[in-house]
């Protein structure tokens, strides 16, 4: 019986902490803003982006060409539901021509580092 209420209170612990890795830096990412990026001031060219907190990690490369974005590669690795999330809001930066997009309701926290990452692309091209 001892033996069970240790493996039990280990696997709580153990639970815990997996919670508290998945979850940290939520808040954070929920509530940082994505900044709109002057794109008349991006010079054309390809420009490597990151982002990173806590579980969440994204390094994009964003093309500008005759002043407007022309393409984003997703370059982190990605659970393929994300990738295909991201697909589509890489699409609608590229359509809308702008990164402070609002993030779809679903995955707002993936959005939102995803986004970030493309905006950091662009604004450390300058």
């Amino acid at each position: 019986m001892t033996t069970v209420l240790i493996i039990v209170g280990i696997l709580l612990v153990l639970g815990g902490l997996m919670y508290l890795f998945m979850m940290g830096g939520m808040k954070g990412i929920k509530e940082m803003p994505i900044n709109s990026v002057d794109l008349s001031k991006v010079a054309d060219g390809i420009y490597k982006g990151e982002f990173h907190k806590g579980r969440w990690h994204y390094t994009v490369e964003v093309e500008v060409a005759k002043g407007k974005i022309a393409a984003i590669k997703n370059l982190g690795n990605q659970f393929e539901e994300l990738a295909k999330l991201n697909e589509g809001v890489a699409d609608n930066v590229i359509a809308q021509q702008k990164v402070d997009l609002d993030t779809y309701s679903a995955a707002t926290i993936d959005s939102k580092a995803f986004l970030k990452a493309v905006e950091n692309a662009l604004t450390q091209s300058k």
